[in-house]
């Protein structure tokens, strides 16, 4: 009887995802809070804030 080889194929290449962006939970609690009343929090490497009647997080494009 010939034995078959079962391991499943795989491509030799990755295919490319698009980059998913992760906003922080608007539950999160900021890092600090600076004299203009912005909340600011580090999140996944990356700098987050919200002003203070924002309930959700937008990214800090430096």
């Amino acid at each position: 009887m010939t034995e078959v080889e079962q391991a499943p194929l795989v491509e030799a290449e990755q295919k490319d995802l698009p980059h998913i962006d992760v906003i922080p939970s608007i539950d999160i609690a900021p890092d600090q809070t600076d004299e203009f009343g912005y909340s600011w929090l580090n999140y996944n490497g990356e700098n987050w804030y919200r002003g203070q009647n924002d309930t959700e997080w937008t990214k800090h494009d430096e």
